[in-house]
């Protein structure tokens, strides 16, 4: 959640508890993910995207 926040409220306890759960690997890819996913929810916001009804 803190990711997503403008201007971004990571901090370093923050990758620490991740650090607990996930490898370094694993940690650069969910955060990663967080802002793309901020991103494309943005630009279909913006473009008003039609979705499909079912996945």
């Amino acid at each position: 959640m803190h990711a997503v926040m403008v201007p971004n409220a990571v901090e370093a306890k923050h990758m620490n508890g991740l650090s607990k759960h996930f490898s370094e690997r694993q940690v650069i890819e969910v955060v990663a993910i967080i802002p793309l996913l901020g991103f494309l929810n943005r630009w279909n916001d913006t473009m008003a995207t039609t979705l499909e009804n079912s996945p």
